[in-house]
């Protein structure tokens, strides 16, 4: 038990160094890195209440330890992960690398670091995917802000003890249709057309919601070969399909 808790400490130390370094050095003046600070708020959030609970458990409690640790685990690295991209791309003498992902695994980390989010509304997840293994070419931390803005979003709209579906699956063609689709508030058909325009929202503009989301992950996608669509009926639910060929 003194070790299993020795390592806890360690950890915890660890993931709160982390936060503090991150959160400081993100806070910088180049317009550039806006986009970034965005990008980190949900796995800083996952990490801030990871290390809330584990101040606040039981020692004997190893089960909710455990998962909390691992929570953790998957916020640091996304941290990580978000900050090494800007890093790269500020690198003009590097070549650009292709990157191969498994969309099921980052899509499972995604549901790990939204965990409070969906407990707070107590929503329902319903999530079809693939028996097989899935790879996709995509830029990682690209493909983890489309999904987590989608996510983020399809959470925000639905109700409170909604369900909220999400699919993964591998067409005949070859194509990758990923859906995410919840029994939310819904779109009105006039501004179906809009969502993808940038500053365009339906909800309330503010320093964390410059209505930007779902432009950038109109122009990720399509970066990355696929393409985007949505069906929405107003107060009854909104679905986002992506399209990778």
């Amino acid at each position: 038990m003194m070790g299993v808790w020795a390592n806890f400490e360690s950890l915890k130390g660890e993931f709160q160094v982390a936060y503090k370094i991150i959160n400081s050095e993100v806070v910088v003046s180049n317009k550039d890195l806006s986009q970034l600070l965005h990008d980190l708020s949900i796995p800083l959030s996952c990490l801030n209440i990871s290390l809330y609970s584990m101040n606040c458990l039981e020692t004997q409690d190893f089960a909710q330890l455990s998962r909390q640790i691992e929570l953790a685990n998957v916020a640091n690295k996304k941290l990580n992960e978000l900050v090494q991209s800007v890093k790269i791309k500020q690198r003009t003498d590097l070549k650009p690398i292709e990157e191969v992902i498994s969309p099921l695994e980052e899509v499972e980390d995604i549901l790990k670091l939204l965990e409070a989010k969906i407990n707070k509304k107590q929503l329902k997840i319903i999530f079809l995917k693939s028996k097989n293994k899935l790879w996709l070419k995509h830029k990682k931390t690209e493909f983890f802000r489309v999904i987590m803005n989608l996510m983020s979003n399809a959470i925000d709209a639905s109700h409170q003890k909604g369900v909220l579906i999400l699919s993964i699956e591998k067409l005949k063609t070859g194509t990758i249709k990923i859906e995410i689709t919840d029994n939310g508030c819904g779109i009105a058909q006039e501004n179906l057309n809009k969502i993808f325009e940038r500053g365009y929202s339906t909800k309330k503009q503010t320093k964390n919601n410059l209505g930007e989301g779902l432009a950038i992950a109109k122009e990720l996608v399509e970066k990355n070969l696929g393409y985007i669509t949505v069906e929405s009926q107003e107060k009854q639910g909104t679905s986002f399909t992506i399209y990778y060929r």
